[in-house]
């Protein structure tokens, strides 16, 4: 098959980005999806109903992410991926309580 990266999408920055990411990436068989105006926990039921997909790495907001590659001599695989910092601390109910009111005012 041919190796090379697909594009579609309705904003050319984020088509870009998109394109950039998965050539960087390199491995067959992956998609990447980047949005604006909407938070990923929105968009991913639909995204999980999608009969050709298998495997949901990450949904998310957070920025950077380190996506963990497997490599052999003819491909590359994606194994992972690391999202956000090292924890360091317990939730506290503040906290708790915002987390519970934005995920409430999503839908949640």
């Amino acid at each position: 098959s041919d190796k090379i990266v697909r594009v579609e999408g309705n904003n050319q920055d984020l088509k870009t980005l998109a394109a950039d990411t998965a050539l960087k990436v390199g491995a067959g068989h992956a998609f990447f999806i980047f949005f604006t105006g909407a938070f990923p926990a929105q968009i991913l039921p639909a995204i999980k109903n999608i009969p050709t997909v298998c495997q949901i790495f990450v949904a998310t907001g957070n920025d950077p992410l380190v996506v963990f590659i497997a490599e052999s001599a003819k491909s590359r695989a994606i194994i992972g991926v690391g999202d956000g910092p090292v924890v360091d601390c317990i939730e506290n109910n503040n906290q708790r309580k915002q987390r519970y009111e934005k995920l409430k005012a999503l839908g949640f």
